[in-house]
């Protein structure tokens, strides 16, 4: 009985050092590399995505350009896909990345 009551009271102390060590801060330079290493991750994830959309933007047009002026096409993409405000450094991101074109027929 004495064991039992021993070994209960080891694991309830290891339990609660586990929670007091779980609740320590983290260190605020490695949460902040934490931070950069996944935005760097996820910026790689949206720029392949934007690469197989533009492709396909990109071989739509180029059909749809053997039957309707590429200045309508032009029309058309930029009601589909307007930009709100250009004048702020998000907007001009924004203006600048989505003006990136792989071929150079385009515009």
């Amino acid at each position: 009985m004495y064991i039992i009551h021993n070994i209960t009271q080891i694991h309830s102390k290891i339990q609660t050092s586990q929670v007091a060590a779980s609740q320590i801060t983290q260190n605020p330079y490695r949460r902040r590399t934490n931070e950069w290493h996944q935005a760097l991750r996820k910026k790689k994830k949206a720029v392949l995505e934007l690469l197989e959309a533009q492709r396909v933007i990109e071989d739509v047009e180029a059909e749809a350009a053997e039957y309707v002026p590429k200045a309508l096409i032009a029309r058309l993409r930029s009601k589909s896909y307007p930009i709100e405000d250009s004048s702020s450094v998000d907007g001009r991101f924004i203006t600048t990345v989505s003006n990136v074109f792989l071929t150079s027929a385009q515009g």
